[in-house]
């Protein structure tokens, strides 16, 4: 399903820099966050 692009991921419009890995966790606590968080590492 996925290589056919039937499944795609939900991921959250936000993005959160490792600085911010505090702020990205409590999105993720308050349950408002919409599908996965992503934390750029680099």
């Amino acid at each position: 399903m996925a290589d056919s692009g039937l499944a795609k991921p939900l991921i959250d419009e936000r993005r959160f820099r490792l600085s911010e890995a505090p702020a990205a966790y409590n999105l993720l606590q308050s349950g408002s966050a919409r599908g996965k968080i992503v934390i750029d590492v680099a």
